[in-house]
């Protein structure tokens, strides 16, 4: 009886670590990977401000360097390198939009040539 009881005791305490350990790991997949992309080589992220406006950033290879598809307001534009800002972070423009992300790689800040910008970051 005492046999059956520790059994039970370490079969218990078995499936919580189990349920436990498989929580942590479904969300730290869900948080490395914001949106799932048909291409390997593009990285997409959805940014969003403290307001509530959300744009879409696709990162692809361009050439030897890496350029950024920009979705916002129901339009796509493509954003090329064009160096780095007085902070030295990567800032990329089409002329119209511009947006300079920070070195965490999880925020960064979207501008227009008659804006300051807005702070986004990654959901």
């Amino acid at each position: 009886m005492k046999n059956l009881f520790k059994i039970s005791i370490l079969m218990m305490l078995a499936f919580s670590l189990t349920a436990c350990g498989s929580k942590e790991e479904t969300t730290a997949e869900t948080q490395s990977e914001n949106v799932q992309n048909d291409d390997p080589m593009n990285v997409t992220k959805i940014m969003s401000t403290e307001k509530g406006d959300t744009v879409v950033l696709t990162f692809f290879p361009k050439g030897d360097e890496f350029a950024i598809k920009l979705k916002i307001d129901g339009q796509e534009v493509e954003l090329d390198p064009k160096g780095t800002s007085d902070k030295g972070n990567p800032v990329f423009s089409d002329g119209n939009y511009g947006w300079e992300m920070f070195v965490d790689g999880r925020s960064g800040r979207l501008f227009t040539n008659d804006s300051e910008g807005q702070f986004y970051k990654e959901r």
